[in-house]
C-alpha cells in the first residue's frame, strides 16, 4: 500500500522523503457534565441532563457519559418503585488518566435504596450478571477507570454494591453501605470487589448492618467489604470502617471457581477500622456469622487458587465476635503476609460454643514466611488470645502475658493509651472523609508502646523513625 509522504528538508539542504505527521486536532472532545436528581427526567433533549432539568437514573447517564466526564447526582432519595433489577451499570467508562466519575453534589447526599427492589426470591436467582442488576441496587460490569464518591447504597435486597468483569483504575471514596441484604441469606456485602483490575482503590468509606434475611437467616455471607481481585496489582483498601456487619468487618477470601488457577496478588491495607462484627444492627450477637475483623485469605475447598500475600499496617481491630487479624488459610494456597503495626483491643468477645469457636486477637498458623511485626493486643475483658503456629514474630506485644520478650521486660496498662473510649472513633468523619480524630489506642508519650518497635523487615510505608513504635499510631 502506498502512503503519503512529504519532502522533508534534512542537514545539508537535502530534500529528504519522509512519513506525513498527522495534523493536530482542531477540535478535542470537551469534558461534559450530567447531572441526576430524585424526581427527574430521562431523555435526549438538548436539555436534558442538565442542572435545570436533571436525569432521573444513572444508566441513562452512564450510557452518555465518556472519558474526562462526570455525572453528578443530588441529594436525597433514588428509589425502584417495584422493579425486578437495581442500576447496572456495563461497559464503556473512562480512559487512563481519564477517569469517568460519579460523584455526589457537593455538600449533599444522593442515597440509592433497594428497599422498594422486587427481585426473584428463588434460590441464586437474584445474583447480577452484565445483563442485570438483579437483587443490588447497584452493579458495575467492565468499567474501567470509574471513579465513584460521596454516594449512600442501603437496603439492597442482596447486597449494596457490586463490582465485577475487568475495572482497571476504579475507585470508591467517602462511600456508604448499609442494612443490606434483607432478601435470603446467599450473600449481603456490603460493597463486593470481584474479577481483576490493576489499581483499583476503596478509601475512606464505611459499612455497617449489613446482614442476611429470610426465614431462618443465618448472615454468614454477610461482610461490610469482600475484596477478591485475581491477577490485580495496586489494589489499595485504606481509611475504612466496617462494624455490625453479621459476617465479617473485611474478607479477603478468594471466591474464584475450583478450576481458576489464577492467583489474588497482594493488597495494601492500611489504616482500616474493624468493630463488633458478627453482630446484628442491634448489637445482638449474630448465631452463625463468623465475627472476625479483618479475615486475609481463604479459598475454596479444592479450588486452585493462591490467596494472601496482603501487606496489613495500621489497622484497629475491636470487639468483634472472634478473631481480630485472621489468615485464614486452613483450605490451602495462602501467599505469606506482612502484618504490621496493628492493634487489637477487646476481641473474641464470644463465649457461648452454641454461637461459634472462641476467638483469637491474632491467628496466624498457616505459611511459615508470615511475618508479624509491632503489633499490639491489649484488653480490658475476655480473652486477649493468640495462636502463631506459623509466623516470624517481631517484637510484638500484649497485656496479661508475654507475646515476644523484650529486653527490659515491658508492662503493657491501659495507661499506655491516651484512650480506650471508642466514642468519638463510632461518630462522623472529618473533613474529606478523614477517619475521626481522638486518643482511642494512641500512644501515651513516655508510655512502653514509643520507641520499642523493630525495623528488621519493616514495610516501606512505615519507615518514618529510626526505632519505630508499637501499634498503629506514632507517637505525638
Amino acid at each position: 500500500m502506498t502512503t503519503r509522504r512529504r519532502l522533508l528538508l534534512g542537514a545539508g539542504g537535502l530534500l529528504l522523503a519522509g512519513p506525513v505527521a498527522a495534523p493536530p486536532l482542531l477540535h478535542a472532545r470537551e469534558h461534559k457534565a450530567f447531572h441526576l436528581a430524585p424526581g427527574g427526567e430521562d431523555g435526549d433533549g438538548p436539555s436534558h441532563g442538565t442542572p435545570e432539568r436533571p436525569f432521573a437514573t444513572l444508566p441513562h447517564a452512564y450510557a452518555r457519559a465518556g472519558a474526562g466526564d462526570t455525572i453528578v447526582l443530588r441529594g436525597g432519595v433514588y428509589g425502584f418503585g417495584g422493579r425486578t433489577s437495581g442500576w447496572l451499570l456495563a461497559g464503556g467508562g473512562g480512559l487512563p488518566g481519564q477517569p469517568l466519575r460519579i460523584e455526589a453534589f457537593p455538600g449533599e447526599t444522593p442515597v440509592i435504596d433497594g428497599s422498594d427492589l422486587r427481585p426473584s426470591d428463588g434460590a441464586y436467582e437474584a445474583w447480577p450478571s452484565r445483563s442485570t442488576a438483579g437483587g443490588f441496587p447497584i452493579v458495575f460490569w467492565d468499567t474501567p477507570y470509574v471513579e465513584v464518591t460521596g454516594l449512600t447504597v442501603r437496603n439492597g435486597p442482596l447486597g449494596g454494591c457490586h463490582v465485577n468483569g475487568s475495572h482497571p483504575g476504579f475507585r470508591a471514596e467517602r462511600c456508604r453501605f448499609h442494612d443490606n441484604g434483607w432478601l435470603n441469606d446467599e450473600h449481603g456485602v456490603g460493597l463486593g470487589l470481584y474479577g481483576s483490575g490493576d489499581g483499583n482503590v476503596v478509601r475512606n468509606c464505611d459499612a455497617f448492618g449489613n446482614h442476611g434475611g429470610g426465614e431462618g437467616a443465618t448472615g454468614s455471607n454477610a461482610d461490610g467489604f469482600q475484596v477478591s481481585l485475581a491477577d490485580s496489582v495496586g489494589t489499595l483498601i485504606a481509611g475504612n470502617r466496617a462494624w455490625r456487619n453479621s459476617d465479617d468487618g473485611f474478607d479477603f477470601f478468594s471466591t474464584l471457581q475450583a478450576a481458576d488457577a489464577r492467583g489474588v496478588t497482594g493488597y495494601l491495607v492500611d489504616g482500616n477500622w474493624s468493630f463488633e462484627n458478627g453482630y446484628r444492627s442491634d448489637g445482638a450477637m449474630a448465631p452463625k456469622g463468623d465475627g472476625n475483623g479483618f479475615k486475609l485469605g481463604g479459598r475454596r475447598r479444592g479450588a486452585q487458587s493462591r490467596h494472601g500475600g496482603h501487606t496489613v499496617i495500621r489497622n484497629l481491630s475491636w470487639a468483634n465476635k472472634s478473631n481480630g487479624f485472621d489468615d485464614n488459610g486452613s483450605a490451602g494456597g495462602i501467599e505469606p503476609l506482612q502484618v504490621w503495626n496493628n492493634v487489637s483491643l477487646n476481641d473474641a468477645r464470644n463465649v457461648d460454643p452454641a454461637m461459634g469457636d472462641p476467638g483469637y486477637a491474632f491467628v496466624f498458623v498457616n505459611h511459615p514466611d508470615t511475618v508479624l511485626g509491632n503489633n499490639v493486643a491489649f484488653a480490658t475483658q475476655g480473652r486477649n488470645e493468640i495462636l502463631i503456629r506459623k509466623a516470624v514474630e517481631r517484637c510484638n506485644l500484649r497485656n496479661g502475658r508475654p507475646w515476644n520478650l523484650f529486653e527490659p521486660r515491658l508492662v503493657l496498662t491501659a495507661t499506655d493509651f491516651a484512650s480506650l473510649d471508642d466514642a468519638v472513633a463510632r461518630g462522623p468523619r472529618g473533613p474529606g472523609g478523614t477517619l475521626p480524630v481522638s486518643g482511642f489506642l494512641r500512644p501515651t508519650r513516655g508510655g512502653c508502646l514509643i520507641g520499642h518497635g523493630t525495623r528488621d523487615g519493616l514495610p516501606t510505608e512505615l519507615r518514618v523513625s529510626e526505632m519505630p513504635d508499637l501499634g498503629a499510631y506514632p507517637a505525638g
